[in-house]
């Protein structure tokens, strides 16, 4: 096996007392390569302060003494052609789009940046123009920057759409490309120049791996000699030449602290003496508990303390309570995921709630809204009335709900449609709604002598939220990333309907036969 990672700083004998990552090397047969000497393509590093001027690899660059979003624009400019096109990297996804609006909005500066483009954009970029046009409205930040040769990249927009503004960006389509650190993890790009707004990820200082893997973003292999690397934030480059972050890892190190999930994960002799002993008294009541280890063992992200408490909950479901969340799993049954019982979900939503560990789930839940229901006015978790927009719309649902509803404006309502439907459904939802459909089932089981497997649970919802989709095609579809239509086309267990495909859509359609089944 290798793990492989650039600028990946390694324990010495300087660093003889950090040891955890030696460990982890020790115990699991590994050894070090250490290849980070070894630069493929060459960087030129400038830092951008208040001269009005600078020569980087030969070129003159008028920056000026303007705003951060001039600076950018004059060095694009300056810089990039359809071979040799720029990265513009920032440390938060409004970011990307808050500099492109300021870029763009200045017409003389968004025709000039448009006009180092390709003369002739291929057929493709004009079929993807009208397609987000038609799916998202013309007023999406996005959509206007590809107009004029820029690309948005980061991880609110939907897959799809980024795997696309990619390929016309490496196609010389785009000259520019405003991106977090998303560009760094998995993405090829033939960037010659990257531009680095700000040395945080997020709201968090760059380490120096993180630092010097945006940098390497300049310059391809293959393609160029050299990649320019200009940084408008006096702090970067301190990064990129100071001390270097050796690697740990906490599951390696005696002296760590821990978590009940890392007793499970942590092998005995790197436990302390305290860690020990409360990982035997967790040990003590997971087997008075008798849940069988095939039961409890799922969803190891959440904690043994944790699965204790929702287990318990379970088991003091009252049977009207029970036949509540019945209810729930016939609806999604009938509707094959597309429909909500909010009372069923809510219940659920109130039985995990002490477990919970994420803060946007956790307000998600805690902030009740009135919905007018066909019993009359009740109150429900924000979370279930979002939910139901989104089984009911799907993505767009989500985004016509943020618009018309909570007033946002497009750029907000896609990005927090995204961070609902990408890291809140996705991921934190369907971990605890996994493990109460495995306690459920498991006690209803028990209770009337069926086989687990036999119980009707919530499986059709949690495959709903990771995919939005119940075909195994779909499915597949769904984690490489096509327009939602398709996802839904092939999501039908008939498909004799017609393909109502745009162009755009026709044309991936063509590119993922090969995906099917």
């Amino acid at each position: 096996m290798l793990l492989a990672g650039p600028y990946m700083a390694f324990p010495n004998n300087s660093t003889a007392n950090i040891q955890s990552i030696t460990n982890f090397a020790k115990d699991n047969e590994f050894d070090f390569l250490d290849y980070n000497a070894i630069e493929i393509v060459d960087k030129v590093y400038e830092e951008i302060k208040g001269k009005q001027s600078y020569i980087v690899d030969g070129i003159t660059i008028e920056t000026g003494n303007k705003t951060a979003s001039a600076k950018i624009a004059n060095i694009i400019i300056a810089l990039s052609t359809s071979t040799e096109n720029t990265i513009v990297y920032c440390g938060q996804r409004a970011k990307t789009e808050s500099y492109a609006k300021e870029i763009i909005n200045n017409q003389t500066v968004a025709t000039r940046i448009q006009s180092l483009s390709k003369n002739a954009p291929p057929q493709v970029y004009n079929d993807f123009i009208q397609h987000l046009e038609r799916v998202f409205g013309k007023d999406w930040i996005v959509l206007r920057a590809l107009k004029c040769g820029i690309g948005i990249h980061h991880g609110f927009i939907p897959k799809y759409i980024q795997k696309e503004i990619i390929s016309l960006f490496n196609n010389g389509v785009l000259v520019a490309l405003f991106s977090t650190t998303t560009i760094t993890e998995g993405v090829n790009t033939t960037a010659k120049n990257i531009v680095i707004t700000s040395a945080k990820k997020g709201t968090k200082p760059l380490k120096q791996f993180d630092a010097k893997n945006i940098a390497g973003r300049a310059g391809r292999f293959h393609k160029h000699y050299v990649g320019r690397v200009l940084s408008i934030d006096k702090d970067f480059l301190a990064i990129v030449n100071g001390d270097e972050n050796i690697l740990g890892h906490k599951n390696y190190d005696q002296g760590s602290s821990k978590t009940d999930i890392d007793f499970q994960i942590t092998n005995e002799k790197y436990l302390s003496r305290d860690d020990l002993q409360e990982k035997n008294r967790i040990d003590e009541l997971v087997r008075a508990s008798q849940i069988p280890n095939e039961i409890f063992n799922a969803f190891r992200v959440v904690g043994p303390l944790d699965k204790l408490t929702l287990f318990e909950r379970v088991m003091r479901l009252s049977q009207r309570e029970i036949r509540s969340v019945q209810v729930l799993t016939q609806t999604l049954a009938i509707n094959k995921g597309s429909r909500l019982d909010w009372d069923g979900f809510q219940l659920i939503m109130n039985t995990i709630f002490p477990i919970v560990g994420e803060k946007k789930l956790i307000g998600l839940i805690e902030r009740q809204v009135p919905a007018n229901r066909p019993i009359g006015t009740t109150d429900y978790s924000l979370i279930t009335i979002l939910l139901s927009a989104y089984l009911e719309g799907g993505y767009m649902g989500m985004v016509k709900y943020n618009v018309e509803t909570k007033k946002l404006s497009k750029d907000e309502a896609i990005r927090n449609a995204s961070d609902n439907v990408y890291n809140v459904f996705k991921y934190h939802l369907v971990k605890y709604l996994g493990l109460f459909d495995i306690f459920y089932r498991y006690v209803i089981a028990a209770r009337t002598e069926r086989h687990i497997d036999d119980v009707p649970g919530v499986g059709i919802l949690l495959q709903k939220l990771e995919y939005n989709a119940l075909t195994k095609t779909a499915r597949r579809l769904s984690d490489f990333g096509v327009p939602f239509r398709l996802v839904s086309y092939y999501d039908q267990e008939d498909k004799q309907s017609p393909k109502a495909f745009d162009a755009y859509e026709q044309y991936i359609d063509g590119k993922i036969q090969s995906l099917l089944d």
